[in-house]
């Protein structure tokens, strides 16, 4: 936790880490540093932390990733998987496994459609993302997050 940094920083650490020796509120600044570009946190006026967030939980994503599998392993026509294949990589067009897009790249294209014959969502709310959840953790291995992907 965030306190925790600060006590490692004024004591220091396991050798050969010493102590924050320069004044100034060293501890404390090098801890803010840390905790936002390392942990994630976010901070307080006062310095103190808030909890990092830690994002969906795996019943959330298991959630999300099956509502895109649906829509991808539809058999009356509008799935995915009848050009791209059961595995994303064995069918006829782009092979999903390898795209190089970004998650809200992927959402775009699903939204609007890519190049002909990729057509565009058809089927209602959050079709777009919830296909695009599936693709990036069962095709991509990637990681979800609560507004989409990492």
């Amino acid at each position: 936790d965030y306190q925790g940094i600060v006590g490692i920083l004024e004591n220091g650490g396991d050798a050969p880490m010493p102590a924050c020796s320069t004044g100034d509120n060293c501890a404390t600044k090098l801890a803010d540093y840390i905790w936002v570009e390392f942990v994630g946190g976010t901070l307080t006026s006062d310095g103190g932390e808030r909890p990092v967030s830690s994002g969906p939980s795996q019943a959330e994503i298991d959630n999300r990733v099956n509502a895109g599998k649906t829509l991808y392993d539809d058999t009356d026509g509008d799935g995915c998987a009848g050009c791209h294949g059961a595995n994303g990589n064995d069918g006829f067009f782009n092979d999903l496994t390898i795209t190089e897009l970004d998650y809200q790249g992927i959402v775009g294209i699903l939204e609007n459609g890519g190049d002909a014959p990729m057509p565009a969502c058809s089927t209602g709310d959050n079709c777009a993302t919830q296909l695009a959840d599936y693709i990036w953790v069962e095709f991509l291995g990637k990681t979800l997050t609560a507004d989409g992907g990492i």
